[in-house]
């Protein structure tokens, strides 16, 4: 779920970017040690057929390496003209296309406009310029029933349009987005992203209302806040989270403040005054928040965009005397987990500390990292890696079947809300990665370049 102000603010810094700069995050490909199930033959065939150009030439940069380590590497290739594909290397599908000279012409236009204004288009036609293109371009863009989300021109760079798939309540499903920027001085398109998850497949009728999900975030969810509200109706929407699983969220759109009298009025009215304000996804049926985003709210998102809507209000004690109330932060204490010096980012589930013992989430296993499968049957937890291997892990119990042998953990497996958690010492020997915990830097440290993963059978 991506907030007007989010996307505004990537526009700015994707126009500002330089077009020619080496990326830190793109690394040489070596075919020897690079194996990936779309090859790079596939991923230049995927990425003329999206151009519409089957002689296109392309140029393999390298492997673009995501910062977030659970989203999958592309292939980077540039083409005659500026042109830039990135191909994910698992799914084949083009889902960023960028194009310098357009991009430079936006810079021009807007440098130009700063001294002898230039007339720019109507949003309406910036928004038409790009549904062009993204039918052209996003594939099955009628069939996925793809609308306009989300549209802005900033007034200072460039303008963009987002498109989801479209829910019958109102909402989208985030899965499938289409997000394109222009020069709003041209209606030129400079820069395409993508997601296609395909269908949707979770139910959409919601276990919780939306005043249940309000009720869990405008809990006493921070560190000693003062006052709490929300100050845009709440939405259903459909979101992918980390793991690649889609779920029915609660989009809540919430801020808080240390002040013990602070409202939604009181904000709209006195524009100089802040909160923190964040957007939240709660799972309609768990009340799980599944995600978070942080930003400050300015003054055209303050307010209902619905006037029946009532904004709902919460005001808070200290928790502790003498205790000072400060701008909450949600993820202040939140461990991080780091692969390879890499950041994981928000992960779902973060790892847990019981006593000496550090756990982690064994959904976890699935990710592309280590991509294996995993089944519960009864209170054992079978898990199976790619070349067939298996670990058996039993609720409550340190003694575990891996890879054919019998093998005592440093502690035992435990369910915490239908959720299994391994210690540290499991995840070490099924993964053949090293796990190591950082007090320091509240951080779980996993290092995937040492050992071997789940041999053998068991």
């Amino acid at each position: 779920m991506w907030s007007t102000r989010t996307l505004t603010a990537l526009a700015v810094l994707l126009w500002a970017a330089p077009t020619c700069r080496a990326d830190p995050n793109l690394a040489p490909y070596d075919p020897a040690t690079m194996t990936f199930p779309v090859s790079p033959d596939a991923a230049v065939a995927s990425a003329r057929q999206w151009a519409g150009d089957s002689s296109l030439s392309l140029q393999l940069a390298g492997i673009y390496q995501m910062r977030d380590v659970f989203r999958q590497d592309d292939y980077e290739f540039d083409a005659p003209g500026g042109q830039h594909f990135f191909v994910n290397c698992y799914s084949g599908q083009v889902w960023k296309w960028r194009s310098d000279p357009a991009a430079q012409a936006c810079h021009d236009h807007y440098q130009q406009s700063l001294s002898s204004p230039l007339p720019r288009l109507a949003l309406s036609d910036q928004e038409q310029s790009a549904l062009r293109f993204a039918r052209a371009h996003y594939p099955g863009f009628d069939a996925l029933n793809m609308r306009l989300s989300a549209s802005d021109d900033n007034g200072y760079s460039s303008g963009y349009s987002h498109f989801e798939t479209g829910l019958p309540g109102g909402g989208f499903f985030t899965g499938n987005s289409c997000h394109i920027f222009l020069d709003p001085f041209s209606g030129d398109v400079y820069e395409y992203y993508q997601r296609v998850a395909g269908l949707i497949t979770v139910p959409l009728q919601p276990r919780l209302a939306a005043a249940d999900a309000e009720n869990i975030v405008l809990g006493p969810y921070f560190s000693y806040p003062r006052s709490a509200f929300t100050y845009r109706p709440s939405r259903l929407d459909v979101t992918v989270d980390s793991l690649g699983q889609q779920r029915l969220v609660w989009g809540v759109w919430a801020a808080f403040s240390g002040e013990p009298d602070f409202t939604l009025q009181r904000w709209i009215d006195q524009s100089h005054l802040g909160a923190s304000t964040f957007t939240f996804g709660v799972d309609a049926f768990t009340g799980e928040v599944v995600f978070w985003e942080e930003w400050q709210g300015a003054p055209h998102d303050r307010g209902p965009r619905d006037p029946r809507w009532r904004s709902r209000e919460r005001h808070f004690a200290l928790a502790k005397p003498g205790a000072r109330a400060t701008t909450p932060r949600l993820d202040a204490q939140r461990p991080e987990v780091l692969v390879d010096g890499r950041s994981a980012g928000k992960v779902l589930y973060a790892p847990l500390k019981r006593g000496a013992d550090v756990y982690w989430a064994a959904v976890y296993l699935r990710s592309p990292l280590w991509g294996m499968t995993i089944r519960r049957s009864g209170r054992t937890l079978v898990v199976t890696g790619s070349c067939g291997a298996r670990a058996r892990l039993r609720d409550g119990s340190r003694w575990a079947r891996i890879g054919g042998r019998a093998v005592r953990l440093a502690a035992a497996p435990f369910v915490l809300r239908g959720r299994t958690y391994l210690p540290l010492s499991a995840w070490e020997r099924i993964t053949g990665s090293r796990f190591e915990w950082s007090p320091a830097k509240n951080a779980l440290l996993i290092d995937t370049r040492t050992g071997r993963p789940l041999t053998g059978h068991g």
